[in-house]
C-alpha cells in the first residue's frame, strides 16, 4: 500500500484498486481514474487532493511518474515552455527566501557558480561581473569596484 496513490474500491470490478498514474485520482461519481486538472500536478493520497509539483520547484515527469527537480540548481520550471529554464543573467533560483523566483547575486562584483551553488566574488577588487560577457572584467584604468548593496 502506497499512501500517495489513490486506493479505492471500484464498484464496477468489485476490487480495491489504485489509479495507474500518480497524477490521477479516482472519481467516485464516474467510478474511473481522472487526471489532475493541470499536467504539472500529482495526486497526494494523504491530502486527498491534486497538488502542484511547482510548489516543490519540481515538474511532473510522466516517464518517472513522479515530481522531479530540474537538473541544474540555477534552473526553474517554466510553465509556458513546459521545460526547465536557466535563470537569466547572473541569477540563481532561490526557493528558500523567495519561493519560486530567480535572485541576482547581492553585489555587482559577484557571479553565481553552479558548481559551488553560491555567489562568488571576482578575484580582484579592480574587476566587476559583466552579464553580457558572462565573466569578471577589469574596471577602467585607475578605478576599482566599490561594493555597495543593491
Amino acid at each position: 500500500y502506497d499512501p500517495d496513490l489513490d486506493v479505492h474500491y471500484n464498484p464496477k470490478t468489485k476490487k480495491c484498486e489504485t489509479c495507474p498514474n500518480s497524477h490521477e485520482y479516482f472519481d467516485v461519481l464516474t467510478s474511473t481514474c481522472v487526471e489532475c486538472p493541470h499536467k504539472n500536478m500529482f495526486f497526494d493520497g494523504n491530502a486527498r487532493e491534486c497538488l502542484d509539483c511547482a510548489y516543490l520547484n519540481q515538474y511532473f515527469d510522466p516517464n518517472q511518474n513522479a515530481c522531479v527537480y530540474c537538473d541544474q540548481k540555477n534552473q526553474f520550471f517554466d510553465y509556458d515552455s513546459q521545460a526547465c529554464t536557466e535563470c537569466p543573467g547572473n541569477a540563481f533560483f532561490d526557493n528558500t527566501t523567495t519561493p519560486g523566483s530567480c535572485q541576482a547575486c547581492k553585489y555587482g562584483n559577484q557571479y553565481y557558480s553552479v558548481d559551488e551553488d553560491q555567489c562568488i566574488f571576482c578575484e580582484n577588487i579592480t574587476e566587476y561581473y559583466s552579464v553580457n560577457q558572462s565573466s569578471c572584467v577589469s574596471c577602467p584604468d585607475n578605478s576599482y569596484y566599490k561594493k555597495e548593496e543593491n
